[in-house]
């Protein structure tokens, strides 16, 4: 694995879910090394309207892989599929 991998979170304050899945990237981040954004969707009137009703959702390299839900054995294996 050379290239490090660019994860975006797209999140908001008060998301218990949110707060599940940076738990779960932060996890496997020790494991596996990436770049990791925390976008907040209340910031931006786009992304408010296109994720309110889905978040968290976890994009890796630009592509929306995980939504609503993550779990830390599904991203480790996306994030190694990535860097193959």
């Amino acid at each position: 694995m050379t290239t490090k991998s660019n994860v975006v979170i797209y999140s908001k304050s008060g998301c218990c879910l949110c707060d599940k899945a940076k738990a779960i990237l932060l996890k496997v981040q020790t494991e596996i090394p990436f770049t990791l954004q925390e976008i907040d969707i209340s910031q931006n009137q786009a992304l408010f309207e296109k994720y309110q009703y889905v978040i968290p959702v976890v994009a890796i390299n630009g592509e929306d892989l995980f939504v609503s839900k993550i779990s830390d054995f599904r991203f480790r294996k996306a994030l190694l599929e990535i860097n193959d």
